[in-house]
Order: C-alpha cells, then sequence, then structure tokens
C-alpha cells in the first residue's frame, strides 16, 4: 500500500487542485465554502431565495431565509428583504411576524423603522415597544 506522504500522492493531489474551477474572490485558486465570508455567503443565500421566490415556491425561499439569518441575524438589509418578499406575495401574518423578530432583536436601527412598508405600516412594533421600553437610555 503506497504512503500517504508518497511523492507520487502528492503530485496527484496537486493535479486534482489545479484541475479546481477558476475565477471568484480568490484569484484562481480554489477554496472550501467555508473560507468565504460570511456576508458573501449571505448574499449568495438571499439570490438563492430570490430565485426560490421566483419559482413560487415560498416555503422553501422561507427556509432559505431563515437560515440566512440564522448567519447574520443582525444585517438588517436581510430582515429588510424577507419581510418585502412577505408583503409582496400578501402574506401580513407572516411579514408580521418577520418585522416582529426584526424590530425585538434590532430596537435601535432605523432601517427597518423607516422603511416605506415598515413596521408601522402593519402594526408589528408591539414587540418592539416591549422591549425598547426595557432598554434604559442614559
Amino acid at each position: 500500500m503506497p504512503s500517504l506522504r508518497s511523492p507520487r500522492r502528492r503530485a496527484r493531489l496537486a493535479a486534482a487542485l489545479r484541475a479546481r474551477p477558476r475565477g471568484g474572490p480568490c484569484e484562481g485558486r480554489w477554496l472550501p465554502e467555508a473560507a468565504y465570508s460570511k456576508r458573501s455567503r449571505a448574499a449568495r443565500r438571499a439570490q438563492y431565495a430570490i430565485w426560490e421566490e421566483g419559482q413560487k415556491d415560498f416555503r422553501r425561499a422561507r427556509s432559505v431565509w431563515e437560515r440566512t439569518l440564522d448567519v447574520t441575524y443582525t444585517n438588517a438589509s436581510v430582515w429588510l428583504k424577507y419581510a418585502e418578499m412577505e408583503m409582496r406575495h400578501r402574506f401580513i401574518n407572516h411579514a408580521r411576524n418577520v418585522w416582529d423578530r426584526a424590530v425585538s432583536l434590532l430596537p435601535r436601527v432605523d432601517q427597518l423603522w423607516r422603511a416605506p412598508c415598515g413596521p408601522s405600516m402593519i402594526g408589528a412594533h408591539a414587540g418592539a415597544r416591549r422591549s425598547a421600553s426595557n432598554l434604559r437610555v442614559q
């Protein structure tokens, strides 16, 4: 049985790495998925959720949005896109739940409060009032 450190084995591994797809942020080098930043992964997941929405598979699109929020729940634009998707397709209760979670987790982010179809339009700010009343302004 050949050794794992044999020159022949190393040559095969090097050839396999050179044959990997080129391009992307690494300029010709292949890197695994874990090497990319969280932001770029979140952006790709958002694109996939938008594609699923275009296919009218809303259950799967919600699943992708939720997985994206598991990674980057502090990103307000992800919350906005998710809630706007729900409102665009007239899932008002889902949108209300998304807005309530967003403003409860990020009560001081103005981008969420000033959105044209934001929490004040659909009445999802009750939870945010509760969480904001617990904050002490000094």
